[in-house]
């Protein structure tokens, strides 16, 4: 395990890439679906949150789902932001040793400010790509963070790319979830009680083609039974994604997929999950698709040489869209996207550099204001 775990970390480089106006007052709800069948949930191991979480949730009551095609837009209920962070390992990007991973205080300072100035706040934040020396730093620097309302929920294992979630709402459940390729690519889940009724989030990162061998047989190396005969590590993320919410959220009012996928949106391994119910609640809001020779919709990446990665030039421009909040409404919920509050956040240089650094991130993030009713 030693051997195989110090050759995956040689191997990483994680998430670089596709390897990596006034409100409106409708908008066009999406068409629901009843969940897809799917294999069992992946195994998952204990975690741990900053507040002991509760056991007890108020199922949302379903129905046959909404065929309605223009309505009046509720204020959203829900914000949930995500971004990739850029762990700044030396020996999986260009953040060169003496930078301290590309000046990672400094970017956490910055991103707070976009966070607290930019966002409001949002109910939900979830990072990707957090590395061990950034699992030190959130819970030190968390206080700061918008008075200090946020709970960490996070499981540190030491590895060089996790995920984290912030949240300000009462947590019911939780768990780490190893995923194909595991232990290098993992998700985490949580169970919020919300003004909506129970909502179930997976911020995950899916396989870049810097670690994305195929499937050998369940059991090995994170691949399990929800993985289809010849998959290989992303192809089965969103399959286990799909496992593990069927295992674990039936009765959720919303269940929302959100990290950096690490392919855009017509690709099959996004697909697997839109073909599943789920919205990509970006493109929902009216938001335009990526125009890699302009860099406007897309999300990814901040790319340079070092010391800096790219994160000192404040010219770099965006290429892909890879980074997403994907939305399912429970069965007999319509969804509704607030075209006011979803967008991309952190997709420009910041207004003057920190440290050198024009970025907090190397990608883009998403935020996404969401309602249902049921």
């Amino acid at each position: 395990m030693a051997i195989y775990l110090a050759v995956m970390l040689l191997a990483l480089a994680c998430g670089n890439g596709s390897d990596s106006a006034a409100p409106t007052s409708t908008v066009v709800p999406t068409t629901t679906k009843a969940p897809t069948t799917t294999a069992a949930p992946t195994t998952t191991a204990p975690s741990t949150t900053t507040a002991a979480p509760t056991t007890t949730a108020t199922p949302t009551t379903t129905a046959a789902p909404s065929t309605a095609t223009t309505i009046a837009v509720p204020p959203p209920a829900l914000v949930v932001a995500t971004i990739n962070l850029l762990h700044g390992l030396d020996y999986a990007s260009n953040c060169a040793p003496e930078t301290d991973q590309c000046a990672a205080p400094a970017r956490l300072q910055a991103l707070w400010a976009l966070i607290q100035n930019n966002l409001g706040c949002p109910d939900v934040v979830a990072f990707q790509e957090v590395s061990p020396r950034q699992q030190e730093l959130v819970p030190d620097m968390l206080p700061a963070l918008c008075g200090g309302r946020y709970q960490l929920v996070v499981d540190d294992r030491g590895l060089p790319d996790q995920e984290m979630i912030l949240t300000d709402l009462q947590i019911l459940d939780e768990a780490y979830v190893e995923l194909a390729g595991a232990p290098i690519w993992s998700a985490h889940w949580v169970r919020l009680k919300t003004g909506l009724g129970t909502v179930d989030i997976v911020a995950t990162h899916f396989a870049s083609s810097s670690f994305n061998l195929e499937c050998l047989e369940p059991g090995v190396a994170g691949c399990d039974e929800a993985c289809a005969p010849g998959d290989d590590y992303g192809a089965c993320h969103p399959r286990q994604t799909l496992a593990l919410l069927e295992g674990l959220s039936v009765d959720a009012a919303l269940q929302l997929v959100v990290g950096d996928l690490n392919r855009p949106i017509g690709d099959s391994r996004i697909s697997t999950l839109t073909d599943a119910g789920f919205v990509d609640t970006y493109r929902a809001a009216g938001r335009p698709e990526c125009d890699p020779q302009t860099g406007q919709g897309c999300s990814c990446c901040v790319e340079g040489g070092p010391p800096l990665a790219g994160l000192d030039d404040p010219a770099v421009r965006f290429a892909e869209r890879i980074d997403f909040v994907l939305a399912r409404p429970g069965v007999g919920c319509s969804l509704y996207v607030d075209p006011e509050t979803t967008d991309h956040w952190a997709d420009q240089p910041l207004d003057s550099p920190v440290e050198d650094l024009w970025w907090a991130a190397d990608h883009a993030g998403v935020v996404a204001g969401l309602s249902v009713a049921c």
